[in-house]
């Protein structure tokens, strides 16, 4: 599981005193009568996005408050923007987990330290799941064999969700195929018949492109592996699998239709 710690931390005030600025707002351009602090030290993604003191309410659905303010939207509007009123787009509602401040983050903030942090370590750690899984089918291990558990015939068959994980996105890949392609209701109940398991699914968008990213880190890795004989991970690979990750998701944007419609035509031309 990715470690919510992971990233750089913010050189940010955490209680702003009116007395400590002049023209009425801080160093991010935020008024200093919104007051705002870091409400975890230890948790590297609320050194960007703050709790405020008291929650401001929007207009637009009053029954729910804004509760957060992103450092790094404010910083970036300070030096367009000059506007009195360009901090209140930076406003965000997040819950006292740091799920929804971090997928904030990820989202608008792609080239900021902590997203490339996080989406190196993420990268790391669905390379490592999709190694233990190509040692699992061809029986590899490393140091002592563990004591095997006993298990029944049906386990034995059963497919995990983890394992529908790695082997949709490798399918997709392989074929050149986008993710809209798993959007298909009886794609989902052929597999759910086949794996007589009426709950299992196929992964989520962001999963797919999280394991599309571990595919090619191990093709990385080999490839360092075969040049050098070494097969840790480089901060160049981390940055060539995370441009193909927008490269593919550029791709699954498009209309895999249009481009066989345009392709016939071409071809009868």
């Amino acid at each position: 599981m990715m470690d919510e710690d992971a990233g750089p931390q913010a050189q940010t005030s955490t209680d702003i005193e009116p007395s400590a600025n002049e023209g009425g707002v801080d160093e991010h351009g935020i008024p200093l009568e919104v007051r705002h602090r870091n409400q975890n030290a230890f948790t590297a993604v609320w050194s960007f996005v703050h709790l405020l003191y008291e929650p401001i309410t929007d207009p637009l659905q009053p029954s729910r408050p804004f509760t957060h303010i992103c450092l790094v939207c404010c910083d970036k509007l300070q030096s367009s923007d000059l506007t009195s009123t360009a901090w209140r787009s930076c406003l965000l509602r997040c819950s006292k987990s740091s799920t929804n401040a971090k997928k904030h983050m990820l989202r608008a903030h792609k080239d900021h330290q902590f997203t490339t942090t996080v989406n190196e370590l993420q990268i790391q750690a669905t390379s490592t799941k999709i190694t233990a899984y190509n040692d699992g089918i061809t029986g590899k291990s490393d140091g002592e064999p563990k004591a095997k558990k006993q298990r029944t015939l049906f386990e034995s068959m059963t497919v995990s969700a983890e394992d529908i994980k790695i082997l949709a996105t490798r399918w997709l890949l392989s074929s050149g195929l986008p993710y809209t392609v798993l959007l298909n209701n009886e794609l989902l109940d052929l597999l759910r018949r086949l794996s007589n398991q009426p709950t299992i699914g196929f992964p989520a968008r962001d999963a797919f492109y999280s394991y599309a990213d571990g595919e090619f880190m191990q093709i990385a890795r080999f490839i360092d592996f075969a040049g050098s004989g070494s097969n840790d991970n480089t901060p160049m690979q981390n940055l060539h699998c995370i441009r193909i990750r927008e490269t593919i998701k550029s791709v699954d944007d498009m209309n895999p239709w249009t481009e066989l419609v345009e392709g016939a035509s071409n071809s009868d031309t």
